[in-house]
């Protein structure tokens, strides 16, 4: 499956009203509400601890 195809499926899914597989504003939105963490205290992958070492 391509990305275009991919995001197609999820702004469907997510009834997204923007050009399918375009990553346009709300798809971007859309996906980076669900993917951000809340917690402060939670890393992702390649962040850098609170001294700033890095970890992966």
């Amino acid at each position: 499956m391509d990305v275009e195809v991919a995001l197609s499926r999820y702004q469907k899914a997510r009834n997204i009203p923007e050009e399918p597989g375009v990553y346009g504003p709300m798809t971007r939105a859309a996906l980076r509400s669900e993917t951000e963490s809340t917690d402060r205290n939670s890393h992702r992958y390649g962040d850098s601890d609170q001294y700033g070492d890095s970890y992966r």
